[in-house]
């Protein structure tokens, strides 16, 4: 950037330079020094335009190019703080703000609004039995099912570490339970294989919860459907439970 600015200063000095003499030229004519060495002066005014031209031009498409890469670097630092790389859902600080914005638009409209929360069973084994990469590889091929299987309004989240969220906007809690039953067939009917590794076969967990008169915080229902999650993990593999709200 400090060669960018030097070669600007020196591109406007002589623009300026160039400026300075055509006036000189103009007022003095062939009275002056420069009336004796005409084709001279024109020349060095005309060389001097050219070669402040090709300056500005650099400079200019520097900047550009700069500006373009810069650009991108804050596309991708934004992508970052709001994508989750490992399985490119969105991360906790979103499902948060979607949350709070989902709520927004149940009280204002009185539409259902339902959060899944899921996490497979006995993860830790994976881990230990095939090592880091193919688990986090089973957790994306996991994430890229949910992508598939997912109703189109919805959205997925990486909560912590396995655990993933997903928001249905317009569910109900009848209808949220079914698709979290039928997302736990369609998450552990068909192994998984990651590098090599395989036939890898899991189970999930999910809890359900609901807005509602006494869950109508994003704290609350993501607390709500994380207690679900618990109760369905203590109980036997591919189990949904739903939430209770309290009275």
């Amino acid at each position: 950037m400090t060669v960018l600015k030097a070669l600007a200063a020196i591109a406007i000095a002589m623009w300026v330079g160039s400026g300075i003499g055509i006036l000189a030229y103009k007022f003095h004519g062939q009275d002056t020094a420069w009336g004796t060495n005409q084709v001279i002066s024109d020349n060095i005014i005309l060389f001097a335009a050219a070669v402040g031209t090709l300056f500005v031009a650099f400079f200019l498409w520097q900047m550009i190019k700069l500006s373009r890469e810069f650009d991108q670097t804050q596309k991708a630092l934004s992508d970052m703080a709001i994508h989750e790389s490992l399985t490119d859902s969105w991360n906790r600080r979103i499902l948060r703000e979607n949350i709070k914005l989902e709520i927004m638009r149940a009280q204002q409209t009185g539409a259902e609004l339902s959060l899944l929360m899921f996490e497979i069973d006995d993860f830790h084994k994976v881990n230990k039995t095939y090592g880091d990469q193919v688990s986090d590889g089973v957790l994306r091929k996991l994430v890229a099912r949910i992508f598939t299987s997912a109703l189109p309004s919805s959205a997925v989240y990486r909560f912590e570490g396995e655990k993933i969220a997903l928001i249905l906007p317009g569910a109900n809690t009848d209808f949220a339970e079914k698709n979290a039953i039928n997302l736990a067939e369609t998450l552990s009917d068909e192994p998984y294989f990651v590098g090599g590794q395989g036939p890898i076969t899991i189970s999930v967990s999910i809890g359900v919860t609901s807005y509602s008169d006494t869950v109508n915080l994003a704290s609350l229902m993501i607390t709500a459907a994380a207690t679900a999650l618990e109760e369905s993990k203590a109980k036997s593999g591919n189990c949904v439970t739903v939430s209770t709200p309290n009275p």
